[in-house]
């Protein structure tokens, strides 16, 4: 299990900070560089991540997503500018904070995460087409 709970910055192990920054911003980087053959070859290349702004903003106790997120957007403004030439977008999609993924453990399976989960999906696709 990744997620530690919401805890002050300095109080997770070199392991935890280790593996929450592998799994909230290096599998970003890898999912890019494994895809980029593709991205480029796409006519309409567009790369799409959620964000919750309360959160990219530096909220308290949610540090390394906090960190994690303003990383993945310089990555991605990084890479466009790399690759300028394939006119590839880069999106963020605002969703509110929703109980799901690795915390939804901690929230509990209910109807409410659920729906929620449903409605962020249809409206990331939506935005998306």
């Amino acid at each position: 299990m990744f997620f530690f709970g919401l805890r002050p910055l300095t109080n997770f192990t070199h392991k935890e900070w280790d593996n929450l920054i592998e799994i909230n911003l290096s599998s970003c980087w890898r999912i890019i560089k494994e895809l980029e053959p593709l991205i480029k070859k796409s006519a309409n290349a567009k790369i799409v991540f959620l964000e919750n702004k309360d959160i990219s903003a530096g909220k308290a106790y949610h540090n390394t997503f906090s960190i994690c997120q303003k990383a993945k957007k310089t990555m991605l403004e990084i890479f466009n500018k790399e690759n300028s030439k394939f006119k590839i977008k880069v999106q963020f999609i605002e969703i509110e904070k929703v109980n799901a993924g690795m915390s939804l453990s901690l929230a509990g399976k209910n109807e409410y995460n659920e729906r929620k989960l449903k409605e962020v999906s249809e409206m990331v696709i939506k935005k998306c087409l």
